[in-house]
């Protein structure tokens, strides 16, 4: 009964130690014909480092073993980890020959640091809909292009912001101003298909949408409804942050990341504008100060007295010397060492303030 209890006990304890990484469904980015171009989420826990993770393509006779056939199209396929913080990964795969979108069996080695499992894929391309009837959706009243987008991206592989981008692609006339934060209520859309989807990059996107916000704010008018929240959330990014922006999860959960990130911008776009208003004031000063001076200067409040009290001991040689600089010398130099502290000023905090948005 006691080995019983123990084993029972160490097979509770199996998946747990097992579900310390996990990986997520494969994702495949190739049309027929294409190299290779995939990826997998990978998710870690928090006392888990990516830098533990080795991942490799089972070797044929690990294949034989396990019964599988190995498509001559793996020869070559590169693997490659991300780490994109917050605990999550994400393993990207790079192919060198085409396929044809055949169910090629792909089979997975991950070693870590607590373990090591094998994962079984079946590559699956995403095939063009070229003969298919085109899909229409009805933009119904108050209803935006974010959560259509959101509608139709559902089980397309893409995200929600390719699909915005690509609906504004296929139907340019749907939009007043040719700008898609101006969708047109009860404009007919024609549903981009995968292949327009998979044709469009993640920094054409990211680009795209971010420029027609921009100028959809400075044409704004005061009656106009708002924009798209993606849009608004993508100009306060920087080129960097775009290109890490992590696309996995639902719609809901790439919803909820561009608005911190947007939240994130707002906040670092509060405190350059504080900042740019303390050195113009700390500017204002210092010119108002050195226009004192100035007018000090001009005003002869320097002038030595005519007949100067005889000193009681012969000066010092840098006594003479001081005594002896013109007026003219003495305001130039005040007014170069306020220029200079101006100047180490500004440096400091240029480099304690600069945002990632510049």
């Amino acid at each position: 009964m006691g080995n019983q209890a123990r084993l029972l006990w160490l097979l509770l304890l199996l998946p747990l130690h097992a579900a310390a990484l996990s990986l997520g469904d494969l994702v495949v980015h190739s049309l027929p014909g294409e190299p290779l171009r995939a990826h997998i989420p990978l998710t870690l826990l928090s006392d888990e480092t990516l830098a533990e993770v080795h991942v490799t393509l089972a070797t044929a006779e690990e294949y034989a073993q396990r019964h599988l056939p190995r498509d001559a199209m793996l020869q070559g396929v590169q693997l490659a980890l991300l780490d994109r913080g917050a605990g999550e990964g994400r393993l990207q795969l790079f192919g060198e020959q085409p396929w044809q979108g055949d169910g090629a069996q792909l089979l997975l080695v991950i070693d870590w640091s607590k373990g090591r499992m094998e994962r079984h894929y079946q590559l699956a391309a995403v095939i063009p809909e070229v003969a298919q009837t085109p899909l229409y959706v009805e933009v119904a009243r108050d209803e935006t292009l974010d959560g259509i987008a959101m509608r139709l991206a559902k089980g397309r592989n893409r995200s929600y912001l390719h699909m915005m981008y690509a609906l504004f692609l296929a139907n340019p006339e749907a939009f007043y101003r040719g700008n898609m934060n101006n969708l047109k209520g009860g404009a007919t859309l024609r549903v981009p298909t995968n292949e327009e989807l998979y044709r469009l990059t993640d920094r054409e996107v990211f680009a795209g949408i971010r420029q027609h916000y921009l100028q959809w704010q400075q044409l704004r008018e005061g009656s106009e409804p708002s924009g798209s929240e993606a849009g608004a959330a993508l100009a306060g990014m920087s080129g960097e942050q775009a290109a890490g922006l992590n696309l996995d999860g639902d719609a809901a959960t790439l919803q909820q990341r561009l608005a911190q990130l947007a939240a994130e911008g707002e906040r670092v776009r509060q405190e350059n504008e504080a900042l740019r208003q303390r050195l113009q004031a700390l500017e204002r000063r210092m010119q108002s100060v050195a226009g004192q001076v100035i007018e000090y200067a001009d005003g002869g409040a320097l002038v030595l007295p005519a007949t100067p009290p005889a000193p009681a001991e012969p000066p010092s040689p840098a006594a003479k010397g001081a005594a002896g600089l013109p007026a003219t010398v003495i305001v130039a130099a005040i007014v170069l060492v306020l220029l200079f502290a101006l100047y180490l000023w500004r440096a400091a905090a240029t480099r304690a303030g600069k945002s990632p948005l510049e």
